[in-house]
């Protein structure tokens, strides 16, 4: 596959290919974990293959927002190697997911966890909970966030809901990774967007690993009206990665009005 074909066919809510022993289940014989106590846990350990991709993922709801979340730890040996944590548990069931490269590691701990601190009673419950390899991963799925100023959803037809959290004025948002820019393409990374408010939405590009460039950082124009679509076209230059980011406004005005982003596309215009 030429890497303008590889584009083309990418789905960044989850540009991924999985293969495991799960990969031909149907979701409802997919393992469910439920927690019911503050505090509780509960681990999974695997043995895995040094250098590859993993995904670890879950439909996740919880009695309370922000009280659970899932944890994955690396080890070569005895030795933590690695660390990532995935966002937080919200009312509403949406799916958590956490992409990462074993690197040096030969065993992966994923634990599941209930805050200490959380009001009686709660609960939170993991379905279609599965962690497999990845093949030919070429952007993560967005899982990466901008700041803890907003939650971000998605939903059953993957379009991408962030609710800002309000507070000042400022801005959160989700992000994903390209980590294979070839040099000298144009692309476009574009998505339409719904939201009630003006000034609510916009597209961000932050380009680095350049050896003789600083990093550079291009945006689409605010959004103007209810729905419409943005887009931002880049030069990929000697940059070696990009990451995009769905970018919304969190001042106290648009606490209660979230932006949809769906149609989300990268293009190689050249």
């Amino acid at each position: 596959m030429n890497w303008k074909t590889a584009f083309l066919t990418v789905v960044l809510l989850a540009a991924f290919s999985l293969f495991a022993d799960d990969t031909d289940k149907r979701a409802d014989e997919l393992e469910t974990v439920t927690l019911k106590t503050p505090g509780s846990v509960v681990k999974r350990s695997y043995s895995i293959r040094k250098g590859h991709p993993y995904a670890v993922s879950a439909l996740v709801s919880s009695t309370q927002n922000e009280i659970a979340w899932f944890e994955v730890r690396l080890y070569d040996g005895a030795k933590q190697v690695d660390f990532f944590r995935s966002l937080r548990s919200s009312t509403n069931e949406c799916r958590l997911d956490v992409v990462f490269n074993s690197g040096a590691a030969d065993r992966a701990e994923v634990t599941f966890e209930l805050i200490p601190d959380a009001m009686q009673p709660c609960s939170a419950v993991f379905k279609q909970y599965r962690f497999v390899r990845c093949e030919d991963t070429i952007v993560q799925p967005w899982s990466r966030r901008g700041g803890n100023r907003c939650r971000r959803e998605i939903n059953s037809k993957g379009e991408i809901i962030l609710h800002p959290n309000g507070g000042k004025r400022n801005t959160g948002g989700t992000m994903t990774i390209i980590q294979q820019l070839l040099p000298g393409k144009k692309i476009t990374f574009s998505a339409d967007v719904e939201a009630k408010l003006p000034k609510a939405a916009m597209l961000v590009v932050h380009l680095s690993g350049s050896p003789d460039s600083k990093n550079k950082t291009l945006r689409s124009a605010w959004n103007n009206g209810q729905k419409e679509r943005l887009s931002v076209d880049f030069e990929t230059s000697n940059f070696s990665r990009a990451t995009l980011e769905l970018r919304c406004a969190t001042g106290n005005k648009f606490k209660k009005h979230p932006v949809k982003f769906s149609n989300i596309q990268v293009t190689a215009i050249r």
